[in-house]
């Protein structure tokens, strides 16, 4: 999930609220050329005071810097300052924006030649299309949040959420000024898009988890290439919670920061992912920047420095968890009799994983060989059978004939209703205990004995 902690800086939002008078020249320098000029002043117009962030501006002075460059923009366009002008410029709205690629059209002539006019223009309709989008996702978003707010809890996909869906599904202005060939502005066209795509994922931020995997996928996709998502189209069916820490850690895999195996726990591979991901923006970033014009060229590199800050921030709290565990391990105790023969994740070559439920845990464990993925559900169907064990057998004789309160199984059966099921490659054993007030300490548990597998074996 994206969580609040770990939202992208408010550098990166253009949703952050451009308000209040402007305080003259703070602004970076502007360029001769009148097209120019107008160009990024309405870039800079439309994303806000993330602009200001980025060059060092005092926090106090960034919202009246923004509106100043939206007042620069409108007084080049309409000669004028009038605030009927200015609202409809950050809107978005149509008619203003072909009066402002007019206007810069018209600059333009004499001064450039006819393909850098043309290319100008064109970076202007692009961005003006993917900050639209943009706009009309973070509408939907908030609607959605506003239905949730007066619903129950839920975990499927209602009808209302539905329909709120479309426009944050909708990337096809993103990708377009992502792979826009607008000459000398290429570059600029590709940065201002990947600062678009991480405001996208603000949106999808804090919304349900079974709605901001919708959210986030356009990004995800066009960004690091990783595949459509294949969820199930039936609002009525529930996504497993393990679904988007699995997209982000692959993600991350495709920007070239893969989560390391030590990051096991579904906390790591959650802090690890974000992070690689995040790298992966600033390589992308980090790219153009060469070629980018002289507006957007400190605009990036801050945002550059932001992005890596918090990657290196996700780093440390994972290093602090390491050091934490090391000195909270479970006091795992048995004598592994027959090897964690029952056991499903001790079959060689297994990969487990955690994943918290509000009820209890699902242990999914997985392989790539068809013999070891056969063991690994015939152990989970096991797992689940001697979960009500026979009373009167001794414990933990690795036999099935204990609750496993004690032991080395990261499948702990204690009081607990265990489910198994086959998934692709492996099986999937829901625990739930019975006793509510035992679903942390069982998560907890599970976690651990994933942890001490990992580093000692079965």
């Amino acid at each position: 999930m994206i969580k609040p902690r770990m939202m992208l800086p408010c550098l990166l939002l253009a949703a952050c609220a451009h308000q209040g008078p402007a305080a003259p020249g703070v602004t970076a320098p502007l360029g001769s050329n009148g097209a120019y000029n107008l160009t990024y002043e309405a870039i800079a117009c439309w994303i806000g005071p993330v602009w200001g962030d980025a060059l060092g501006e005092p926090v106090e002075q960034r919202k009246l810097n923004a509106e100043n460059r939206c007042l620069g923009a409108v007084r080049r366009v309409w000669t004028n300052d009038d605030k009927g002008h200015v609202e409809r410029l950050r809107a978005l709205e149509v008619t203003a924006v072909a009066e402002l690629l007019a206007r810069v059209d018209e600059l333009g002539k004499g001064t450039l030649s006819d393909k850098e006019r043309r290319d100008l223009v064109s970076l202007v309709r692009e961005v003006a299309g993917a900050q639209r989008d943009n706009l009309w996702a973070r509408r939907a978003a908030d609607r959605i949040r506003i239905d949730e707010s007066r619903q129950k809890p839920h975990t499927r996909i209602t009808d209302d959420e539905r329909a709120a869906l479309d426009p944050l599904l909708k990337a096809a202005s993103l990708r377009a000024l992502y792979e826009l060939d607008a000459g000398r502005y290429t570059a600029d066209a590709h940065t201002l898009a990947i600062l678009s795509a991480m405001d996208r994922l603000n949106v999808a931020g804090g919304l349900p988890r079974h709605v901001e995997i919708y959210a986030a996928e356009p990004v995800f996709t066009l960004l690091f290439h990783v595949p459509t998502l294949e969820l199930e189209s039936n609002p009525a069916i529930e996504i497993p919670p393990h679904v988007w820490i699995d997209y982000l850690v692959k993600a991350a895999a495709n920007a070239g920061h893969p989560v390391p195996s030590i990051a096991a726990q579904t906390a790591d591979r959650d802090l690890i992912g974000w992070a690689g991901m995040l790298d992966g923006i600033s390589d992308q970033l980090a790219e153009n920047s060469a070629q980018l014009s002289d507006h957007l060229k400190p605009v990036a590199a801050g945002t550059i420095r932001r992005l890596q800050a918090e990657a290196i921030a996700d780093r440390n709290r994972f290093a602090d968890l390491q050091a934490r565990r090391s000195n909270e391990r479970a006091d795992l105790s048995g004598l592994k009799e027959r090897g964690m023969a029952n056991c499903p994740s001790a079959v060689p070559g297994a990969s487990t994983r955690a994943v918290p439920l509000p009820d209890g845990v699902e242990v999914v464990v997985t392989a790539s060989e068809p013999a070891q993925i056969t063991e690994i559900r015939d152990r989970a169907r096991r797992q689940a059978t001697v979960s009500n064990h026979p009373a009167g057998l001794r414990p933990h004789t690795g036999i099935g004939s204990d609750t496993g309160e004690i032991g080395y199984c990261p499948v702990v059966l204690i009081d607990a209703d265990v489910r198994a099921e086959n998934v692709p490659t492996g099986a999937r054993i829901t625990v739930r205990p019975k006793d509510k007030a035992n679903i942390a300490a069982v998560q907890k548990l599970t976690e651990e004995r994933i942890d001490a597998l990992h580093r000692t074996g079965p």
